[in-house]
């Protein structure tokens, strides 16, 4: 319900993106991920670039999907 609230609340500004989380493996599956990705590129009107960020593997990264917008990397 936030990350709905969120997207609600901030997506008419043009300089933002999404991110579904810092070290997103470390308490979120790969399902939620793609679900969340998901849902998050239903209710963005304006279509803003994506991504999630892992912390151990960037497998973690949901990259074939169309929600996913770009890479998010720290070494």
């Amino acid at each position: 319900r936030f990350i709905q609230y969120a997207v609600n609340r901030f997506a008419a500004f043009s300089n933002i993106t999404w991110d579904l989380g810092d070290d997103l493996d470390s308490y979120r599956d790969e399902k939620w991920t793609h679900d969340t990705g998901t849902l998050l590129e239903q209710w963005d009107p304006y279509h803003h670039l994506a991504t999630s960020h892992p912390a151990v593997s960037m497998l973690h990264q949901d990259r074939a999907a169309s929600w996913f917008g770009f890479t998010s990397y720290q070494d």
